[in-house]
């Protein structure tokens, strides 16, 4: 009994494991045309008042830094939409502290 719960758990991670070889190989060869990939931009609309703009935008540029690809450098841009002075203010200050990340202020979209 504990043989077969054994090769089971064993098999399971034997699979997830062959799985995850295939898939990186298969990345691999996909993203292999693309080697002059200088930048990768990340744009987040905002619209209306948001609350928290400050722990939104550290978690956005969070996961943007998570998206490596060689010597690519990850970048985001945050498109504002009709929101108020102080929540635009609030967006301006947090993309001067940090160099990759830019705002952009639109009226519509």
């Amino acid at each position: 009994m504990l043989k077969t719960l054994f090769l089971i758990i064993l098999s399971y991670f034997a699979v997830i494991g062959i799985i995850e070889f295939v898939l990186t190989i298969l990345e691999t060869f996909s993203v292999s045309k693309y080697s002059q990939l200088t930048d990768i931009t990340v744009t987040a609309t905002l619209s209306g008042p948001v609350k928290n703009v400050a722990f939104l935008l550290n978690t956005l540029l969070l996961q943007t830094q998570r998206l490596t690809y060689k010597n690519a450098t990850p970048k985001l841009v945050v498109k504002t939409q009709n929101t108020d002075e102080d929540t635009y203010s609030q967006i301006f200050d947090f993309c001067l502290e940090n160099d990759n990340i830019t705002v952009e202020k639109h009226s519509e979209l």
